[in-house]
């Protein structure tokens, strides 16, 4: 299979929105049928969720999903950017099984919560909730009816991190309102 139908990231990674949504990573579409962070109780039944394996699989037949038409079709350049650093990983004959399904998530980017207490430029209330007031004197109540100023995955997220995870994940990003907060 050509590369260029492929990305690493569907094959090694997983982002997780601060309201919990899972995606392939952080640029990609909502699922139609959204996965959540609180579905499953083990990270692994995330990354192999029926969502994610179908995506495996449609880059492996060489049609990429839609959730992910903003590298394929929009030309963003993470896909190559992330296939360029990481693309020797495709040659691990045990990266991906017959089911479509990895043995190990390698790159978690994960955002608990959008509290902060900064309001960078290329941020937003979702992953910022100090944006909140500011957009809401903006744009009126309209916004605050529809928007959260505060969003948090769960209760106690990191719960469901089990030892064999943190041993397989090789980079952990944290970000999403301010991960210290958390």
């Amino acid at each position: 299979m050509k590369i260029d139908t492929k990305c690493i990231l569907a094959y090694t990674s997983l982002y997780v929105d601060p309201d919990g949504t899972i995606k392939p990573c952080c640029i990609a579409d909502s699922f139609e049928d959204d996965k959540n962070w609180n579905d499953h109780d083990t990270i692994e039944g995330l990354y192999n969720s029926p969502q994610l394996k179908a995506v495996r699989k449609g880059m492996e037949e060489g049609n990429p999903p839609s959730v992910c038409d903003v590298c394929f079709k929009k030309g963003n350049m993470l896909k190559d950017n992330w296939n360029e650093m990481w693309g020797d990983k495709f040659d691990d004959p045990t990266l991906i099984n017959p089911d479509y399904s990895i043995n190990k998530l390698q790159y978690l980017d994960v955002r608990f919560s959008n509290l902060c207490n900064l309001r960078c430029r290329m941020c937003g209330p979702s992953l910022s909730s100090s944006w909140h007031d500011e957009l809401k004197e903006i744009y009126g109540t309209g916004f605050s009816d529809n928007t959260q100023k505060f969003i948090k995955i769960g209760k106690t997220p990191v719960d469901k991190f089990k030892d064999e995870d943190l041993d397989s994940i090789q980079h952990l990003y944290l970000a999403g309102g301010e991960p210290f907060i958390s």
